[in-house]
């Protein structure tokens, strides 16, 4: 018998979203403890709604924190919705979008 693992499983979950994900595979970069700790990331996937997160290792990763799009220079407020081994969703708070005022 043969078990699913991380991607495989995930294609075959049912999927929620409202709107249809488009793929990143882009540089992030996670800001929190007021802009004093920041972790790397790669966006795997967006909607409107939210992302797809995938960090280098298992790290702690708070619930809320900003998500730098390294290349735009834009930045949205983030809330960890799953976590599931080095990956994590986010919904994004609609009412937090900041581009060109990042934290330098």
């Amino acid at each position: 018998m043969q078990t699913l693992q991380g991607e495989d499983r995930q294609s075959l979950a049912p999927d929620r979203r409202v709107a249809r994900r488009t793929r990143q595979l882009k540089s992030g970069r996670m800001i929190f403890n007021d802009a004093s700790s920041t972790l790397d990331c790669t966006i795997r996937d967006a909607t409107r709604e939210g992302a797809r997160l995938q960090l280098d290792a298992s790290h702690r990763v708070p619930k809320v924190f900003d998500l730098v799009w390294v290349q735009r220079g834009s930045a949205r407020r983030c809330e960890v919705v799953w976590r599931g081994g080095n990956q994590i969703g986010v919904k994004f708070d609609p009412e937090k979008f900041r581009e060109n005022d990042l934290p330098r």
